[in-house]
């Protein structure tokens, strides 16, 4: 399928799905699947399928729960491939953009805009404050890595690899992924830091290490921010 044919049954179905402003899609994957077991009696061949990450703003309500929102756009997407949506208001987005917010310029920058209803523009926006970027992001890594290691402590290793990735995805975009759905928070955590499905375990009984490793992996991170932090 030719890439604007992909991105135009996307864009459809996100908005048949939810009332949509602007969508952009931040990053793709290609994925290769291939299915062997007992119970299959001829292999089937590898399947490629694509991974998108979307960003979709929404006309901005008062009331409006966007985690439920995230929810209606991946389930809606399953035909078009595996889509892993953020979703925010428009004006909350313009608002960053005001402010030179780490996340939003690099989107309206560097994202591509598959979708554009029109009806409310993108503001200007001013440069990267790259001193509250990395102030925000080592504070949203203290927290993170200080309460992690209070649930690992405890041995609550799921709740600590969620507190894990939720503090990535925070860090990285200011938005919060309200799931405990480890393998949603990978997905959204992968679009920041590629390696980490690669060490996602597999079963349930390699927790301990995958929740080891993050919480090596959020400790280099925040320290490498620290060191650039402008004093």
């Amino acid at each position: 399928m030719f890439r604007h044919e992909a991105y135009t049954k996307l864009t459809i179905q996100i908005t048949e799905a939810v009332s949509t402003e602007k969508i952009f899609l931040l990053a793709t994957t290609n994925i290769q699947y291939e299915a062997k077991g007992v119970f299959i009696g001829v292999p089937v061949k590898p399947v490629k399928s694509i991974h998108y990450h979307v960003l979709v703003l929404v006309p901005s309500k008062r009331f409006i729960d966007y985690a439920s929102q995230q929810e209606k756009v991946e389930l809606a997407c399953y035909r078009a491939g595996l889509v892993t949506a953020l979703v925010m208001g428009i004006d909350q987005f313009n608002e960053w953009l005001r402010q030179g917010h780490f996340f939003a310029v690099p989107v309206k920058e560097e994202g591509t805009l598959i979708y554009d209803k029109g009806d409310i523009p993108l503001v200007k926006h001013k440069p990267i404050d790259m001193a509250f970027a990395i102030e925000e992001s080592s504070i949203a890594y203290s927290e993170g890595i200080e309460r992690m290691q209070q649930l690992m402590d405890k041995n609550k290793l799921h709740a600590g690899a969620v507190c894990g990735l939720q503090t990535i995805i925070k860090a990285g975009t200011g938005l919060e992924v309200k799931t405990t759905d480890l393998d949603k928070l990978v997905r959204h955590a992968s679009l920041l830091i590629k390696e980490i499905p690669a060490f996602f375990p597999s079963s349930s009984s390699d927790l301990t290490h995958f929740s080891r490793k993050l919480l090596a992996l959020l400790r280099l991170t925040a320290f490498a921010d620290m060191q650039i932090l402008p004093r």
